[in-house]
C-alpha cells in the first residue's frame, strides 16, 4: 500500500473517499444489491469488515488503475478478442 501510495503521489493522483463509495455501489449494483447489504455480505460471508476491504482492497484497486491509467494502450486486436471472449 506503501508503494502505492508514493506512486499516486509522484503522478499527482488522488483517490477520494467518493471515488471508492462510487466503486463499492457500482460492484454491489452488479450483483443486485444496495451498498450496505453488500458490505454486509462480505463482512458476514468473508469476515472482511467495511473499512477493511475499502481502505485495503478498493482504494488500492482504483489507485493503481488512475495510475496506470496513461501508461496503458489497448489495440483493437486485443479489444476484437476480449470481445469474442465476453461474447
Amino acid at each position: 500500500k506503501r508503494l502505492i501510495l508514493t506512486a499516486c503521489e509522484r503522478a499527482g493522483v488522488v483517490v477520494t473517499e467518493q471515488d471508492v463509495h462510487d466503486e463499492v455501489d457500482r460492484i454491489a449494483q452488479r450483483f443486485g444489491l444496495s451498498r450496505e447489504r453488500y458490505l454486509q455480505m462480505l463482512e458476514i460471508e468473508r469476515d472482511i469488515p467495511p473499512s477493511k476491504y475499502m481502505n485495503e482492497i478498493i482504494w488500492p484497486m482504483l489507485a493503481l488503475r488512475k495510475v496506470a491509467a496513461n501508461q496503458i494502450e489497448v489495440s483493437p486486436q486485443e479489444i476484437a478478442e476480449q470481445m469474442e471472449t465476453e461474447f
